[in-house]
């Protein structure tokens, strides 16, 4: 099992190489969110290769490895930013993220504390960034379901699941250290090749998904957080307007059915109305006391049960259903549907059809 750690390490220093390449040579390398995953790649398969050459290989390699660990969180937190905002920049006043980095190396070299020391810092890094992250992503999210009937594509759930991942691979560096050095070898060893094996994972997931999610979706605007943002008292309108503006939007959406576009955005829908995206998302919020995508599936649902209950139904699928309701993936269709009806389309196409 120790024998298959270094070809690991080197395989996932290969895989960031190769699609570091693949990213530089792209167009899409332009934007931020893709050079910070190139970053991330980079400071990865830097700190790969400095591991292999001091513990493998018996190189004479400098002991970087600490300055690193507590780049990961900076980084993983821009790259967030980045996702969820189509504004954001990095700038000098980011460069703050890179003070504890170049104290925890400097104290490296002059006070040589003991590495559990190092371990529990850069776990205690990861954990606030973490919530940091957190913090973007809930904010992110809220506007998103206030703003776009699709914001279930484009949750970024994974990001959360990635942090996390790292967390616990942090968690099984730390106890594969303490092992080894009580005497546990065989443990140690194990928990040494199962922090590898989920690092890859960790690699793959960022890869696959970060290069995915710029083709769905480029983040949010200025102009959606200003949509959702609590109005001043100055714009404030009355509740007897927003009663008017929620009466035609419900004409709306029966008469023009705007909800089977699966791109609909509260602002596209205020401007087939003439109406300010603002009003239509507190009207929403108000009378139907749901948020945007909420009430925009409940149509789509409504669409899909009429299909699924038509003569006929027997010669139409439910993926062509899922379609021609609105929606883009079927596991967003199937929980839409069971949440509005209590049952999955394949259970009401069946009922219906007694």
């Amino acid at each position: 099992m120790g024998i298959a750690i270094p070809f690991i390490q080197i395989f996932i220093v290969l895989q960031c190489l190769l699609v570091l390449l693949f990213l530089s040579a792209n167009k899409r390398f332009n934007l931020l969110s893709n050079r910070i995953l190139g970053a991330f790649i980079i400071l990865l398969s830097t700190h790969m290769l400095l591991n292999l050459a001091r513990q493998h290989l018996q190189l004479p390699a400098p002991n970087l490895g600490i300055g690193l660990g507590f780049c990961y969180g900076p980084v993983i937190y821009l790259y967030a930013r980045s996702l969820t905002y189509g504004d954001f920049r990095v700038g000098a006043n980011h460069l703050y993220h890179l003070v504890p980095p170049f104290l925890m190396q400097i104290s490296v070299f002059f006070a040589g504390f003991q590495t559990s020391f190092y371990a529990i810092g850069i776990f205690c890094s990861l954990a606030i960034y973490n919530l940091l992250i957190w913090k973007v992503l809930r904010h992110y999210r809220y506007v998103l379901s206030q703003t776009r009937s699709d914001f279930e594509q484009i949750t970024l759930h994974w990001l959360s699941y990635l942090f996390f991942l790292q967390l616990i691979l942090l968690g099984l560096n730390i106890i594969s250290e303490y092992l080894h050095s009580s005497g546990f070898e065989d443990a140690g060893m194990f928990a040494k090749f199962s922090l590898f094996a989920g690092l890859w994972v960790l690699v793959t997931l960022i890869i696959f998904q970060g290069m995915q999610h710029p083709l769905l979706f480029t983040g949010l605007t200025k102009e959606d957080s200003q949509i959702v943002s609590q109005p001043s008292q100055a714009n404030r309108v009355s509740k007897a307007l927003l009663e008017e503006v929620f009466e035609k939007i419900n004409i709306h959406m029966e008469k023009e059915k705007p909800y089977l576009n699966s791109n609909l955005t509260v602002k596209t829908l205020g401007q087939q109305m003439t109406l300010v995206p603002r009003q239509v998302s507190q009207a929403i919020n108000l009378k139907a006391d749901k948020n945007f995508s909420e009430y925009v599936n409940e149509f789509r649902i409504k669409h899909a049960c009429q299909l699924l209950s038509s003569a006929q139904a027997r010669n139409i699928s439910i993926m062509d259903v899922m379609l021609d309701s609105g929606f883009i993936t079927k596991s967003n269709f199937n929980r839409a549907f069971k949440k509005v009806t209590g049952i999955t389309p394949f259970e009401f196409k069946e009922n219906s059809q007694i």
